[in-house]
């Protein structure tokens, strides 16, 4: 995603039984619907599997997730794959 408006800092882990690459592109689940989001791992060339890894997910608009959200499903399609821990505040680019 080249316009990044939002980043959340947390921990992600797949929860589909398979390893993701780094800069995957799901959808991340929130009030409202579905949205797009990028997956940005802190070393470039390590794998999302499901032990659970520091992560940024990038948003290309600002989101407005619940307050005190503890968990962000994210999805392939109509699948569920990975989940994500925020452990900071959104950043606004």
């Amino acid at each position: 995603m080249k316009n990044i408006a939002m980043i959340l800092r947390g921990t992600i882990a797949s929860c589909s039984g398979r390893a993701y690459s780094n800069s995957v592109r799901p959808s991340a689940k929130y009030a409202d619907g579905l949205t797009a989001c990028e997956v940005h791992l802190d070393e470039a060339n390590s794998m999302i599997t499901d032990t659970p890894q520091p992560a940024d997910l990038h948003f290309m608009h600002v989101m407005e997730f619940r307050s005190g959200i503890q968990e962000i499903e994210l999805y392939d399609g109509p699948k569920l794959v990975m989940k994500f821990w925020p452990t900071s505040p959104p950043t606004a680019n």
